[in-house]
């Protein structure tokens, strides 16, 4: 356990960012895509002006990440870097609690996961989007790595679900 401990650590700080002002701003707006509400809107703005059962099952999927991540941050409460390290460099928040599973990573795999699906050329796209968000968080200060494998994890596993539900459900009719 303890290497696993000493290994995120060593990893979050080869990751943590500089004080570069353009990577600063890029990865805080980075971040602020990867928020559920942003996201979730977007998806709904598409569900309006295309109709598409795609876009219903990327709400879904990104509502079902979100719970589960809340959950998860309510059972683990881990102590986000800033709380335990003495360097970190953070741009534009300073949370101390709530580290795992990485809800910004979640809901960008679900949304990323949602969008291959039906843009199947673009998936490396999104997907690279979806690790940009991740990335982002490790250089805001706010996510151990492992909170962004959790979070990829339950985002990607999630939707595939989803998929697979509705999927079987075409089927049936």
């Amino acid at each position: 356990m303890n290497f696993f401990l000493g290994f995120d650590q060593r990893l979050f700080y080869y990751l943590n960012g500089g004080d570069l002002p353009f990577f600063n701003y890029l990865n805080f707006f980075l971040s602020f895509l990867g928020e559920g509400i942003v996201l979730f809107l977007i998806f709904v703005g598409w569900y309006l002006v295309s109709r598409k059962k795609i876009a219903l099952l990327g709400i879904g999927s990104l509502a079902a990440s979100g719970i589960i991540t809340h959950i998860l941050k309510m059972v683990f409460s881990r102590p986000r870097p800033l709380a335990i390290l003495a360097q970190v460099h953070t741009f534009g928040y300073s949370f101390k609690y709530g580290s795992f599973p990485s809800g910004h990573t979640a809901t960008a795999f679900a949304a990323a996961t949602i969008l291959s699906f039906s843009y199947r050329k673009f998936a490396p796209l999104f997907y690279l989007f979806a690790f940009a968000i991740a990335y982002s968080r490790i250089y805001l200060g706010l996510h151990w790595p492992s909170d962004l494998v959790g979070g990829a994890v339950i985002g990607y596993s999630v939707s595939k679900l989803f998929l697979k539900l509705e999927l079987r459900i075409n089927n049936k009719l």
